[in-house]
């Protein structure tokens, strides 16, 4: 029967001793580790990988080391390691064991643990997918629970019934596409089977796989729901601990992070959940569109549509959390009344916002006091449609980088008075309306695309100058 220390001894024990020390009161009867892969040369170049078989970066090569040396760090002893059969998760396990001195250790590799198979969209840019099949379509394959992607077409080149790593697999167990619910199907019986009975004898597992393979077994062990799972960002080459008792229940570690419970990431905490939230174009925000309604600074919004939390607090929004609403984004304000941002998932420097008002004359903007807007700030919102900056006295930026918003319909930067320069805008091939009206510090245009349908330079007197 384990024993507890009365709570005031146990923190002083935390406080006296090292983590090893206070640990052992409650000591494991076993221990699971998983690291996803390094960085592999997809995730630089933003695509969508599945079941392709992509090698790991430079920087994956150097996290799938520093895996191996944060376990010997800290003194754990593999017994057994389990990965997948793609190269990316291979080579992280090999690299990690040898970091760690542990390459005796037997390593069984298995299709189960591959990457989710994301179907047509493997090989893909994600930027160019959102645009093409918009934001909220590409949102519900990537973090919906259970609907998958349009299925690969049978023959094409990432089609996996070529590969001859699957030439022994029937068929029928091939997908051509998987949601995350189909990944814990197709993980659950090696979990159960081969991985469960390691663990009831004591061992130390290592498990090197990938975001959703993980996900499966982390969601059974924590108990998230099937809402929950999808926001879970992991990042890669960072060891995931978890300590298990005889019965395979998860005991409580110190700092852990949210929306974990039991498991423990090896390294410095802050610098795991930044890279959690960075990881990849999308983090673990869920899509939704966000009423701002009007509402002043510190007043209650709206429950039903802003999930009720108060403007003047610190929030926590699915996973994300910033102060106030001055603090983010830069510019503060959003909308009109009843207008809407629809947000998709993305760090503070790449979410997906479709519509993005900063319009001071609204009371919203008034009550806030509106600063001056962060230009360099809103060319990082890759698939913005439509941006209202009118009015904005006070905005710098020479020039503004707008050129970068690829997506963009609908720009007005009219009144914008302190404006010298904008981008080249050629490459917003979307660009259909213009107004720079009124920029009186304009004094050259900005290259147009071909497309631009309307366009308003009444008042800025600079140009004429020029």
């Amino acid at each position: 029967m384990q024993r507890f220390l009365p709570r005031p001894a146990t923190d002083l024990a935390r406080q006296l001793f090292p983590r090893s020390l206070a640990s052992a009161m409650a000591k494991p009867h076993a221990t699971l580790v998983f690291s996803r892969h390094g960085e592999s040369q997809w995730n630089v170049d933003n695509r969508f990988t599945g079941w392709v078989d992509v090698d790991l970066s430079e920087k994956g090569l150097v996290e799938a080391k520093g895996a191996g040396e944060l376990l010997k760090g800290e003194g754990f002893k593999v017994d057994v390691a389990y990965t997948s059969v793609l190269k990316r998760a291979i080579k992280t396990c090999n690299l990690a064991l040898e970091a760690a001195d542990q390459l005796h250790v037997p390593v069984t590799k298995t299709w189960r643990l591959n990457e989710r198979m994301y179907g047509g969209l493997q090989g893909l840019d994600k930027k160019e997918t959102v645009l093409k099949h918009g934001a909220d379509q590409v949102l519900i394959w990537r973090r919906s629970f259970d609907a998958p992607p349009p299925p690969i077409e049978e023959g094409s080149e990432f089609d996996p019934k070529k590969d001859v790593k699957y030439v022994d697999l029937d068929p029928k167990d091939i997908p051509t596409c998987e949601s995350l619910k189909d990944v814990i199907t197709r993980v659950m019986p090696f979990w159960e089977e081969v991985i469960v009975p390691q663990l009831k004898a004591g061992k130390t597992v290592f498990v090197a796989a990938h975001g959703n393979s993980i996900r499966a077994i982390v969601k059974f062990i924590e108990g998230m729901s099937d809402d929950a799972i999808p926001t879970l960002e992991i990042p890669t080459g960072t060891p995931l601990v978890y300590l298990l008792d005889a019965d395979l229940k998860p005991i409580s570690q110190d700092l852990t992070v949210d929306p974990l419970k039991f498991g423990r990431y090896l390294g410095d905490a802050e610098k795991i959940k930044a890279a959690a939230e960075a990881n990849g174009m999308f983090p673990s925000l869920r899509s939704r569109a966000l009423c701002m309604n009007e509402k002043a600074v510190g007043d209650q919004p709206d429950a039903s549509t802003t999930s009720g939390f108060p403007w003047g607090t610190a929030r926590s929004f699915s996973g994300s959390t910033w102060r106030t609403a001055l603090d983010w984004p830069p510019s503060g304000a959003f909308q009109r009344v009843s207008g809407f941002v629809s947000f998709g998932f993305g760090a503070a420097n790449s979410w997906t916002v479709l519509k993005m008002f900063l319009n001071p004359s609204t009371t919203y903007a008034q009550a806030m006091k509106m600063r001056t807007p962060d230009f360099q700030f809103v060319a990082s919102l890759l698939v913005l449609e439509e941006l209202d900056a009118s009015g904005c006295a006070r905005a710098l930026g020479s020039p503004a980088p707008l050129g970068r918003c690829r997506a963009l319909r609908h720009l007005d930067l009219s009144g914008c008075r302190r404006l010298e320069a904008v981008e080249d805008l050629a490459a917003c091939c979307h660009l259909v309306e213009l107004s720079l009206r009124g920029c009186v510090r304009l004094t050259t245009l900005p290259i147009l695309p071909a497309g631009l349908q309307q366009v308003d330079f009444e008042g800025c007197t600079g140009l004429r100058k020029s």
